[in-house]
């Protein structure tokens, strides 16, 4: 017969057993949960390299909406980031520009777009209520 410690420790060693195994059934297949990315929760944009200089450089006048409901290829963001610069934007050194230019056409293409020529082809897009 157990002693009342020993009686403790088995429930609670079964105790975890449970909890374990619940923690490793939170996902479909038995696997764990995928960690979430609350920049991209936030902002909706994809982990990448140059998500950074995104941010740094681009939302300190835009909303992150305006970046994702647009869907260009590497010539059409570079003409988006030379009219910027035309228009205000704080200067940049060659390798930050790179960066910009190489995430937003590794995230933003046209052919993930999902509705480039339809009606709804930015239904993010909220303008900024200070330019009108």
């Amino acid at each position: 017969m157990d002693s009342p410690a020993q009686t403790i420790h088995r429930v609670l060693l079964a105790a975890l057993a449970v909890l374990g195994g619940c923690a490793k059934s939170a996902a479909p297949g038995g696997q764990p949960a995928a960690t979430s990315d609350p920049i991209r929760e936030q902002l909706g944009l994809v982990a990448a390299p140059g998500r950074e200089q995104v941010i740094a450089h681009c939302l300190v006048c835009h909303s992150s909406a305006i970046v994702v409901s647009n869907h260009l290829d590497r010539a059409g963001w570079e003409d988006i980031v030379d009219q910027m610069q035309h228009n205000g934007m704080r200067p940049i050194d060659a390798a930050i520009r790179e960066a910009i230019v190489a995430y937003l056409e590794r995230t933003q293409r046209p052919d993930e777009s999902g509705a480039v020529d339809g009606p709804w082809a930015a239904p993010r897009y909220r303008p900024n209520p200070l330019w009108h």
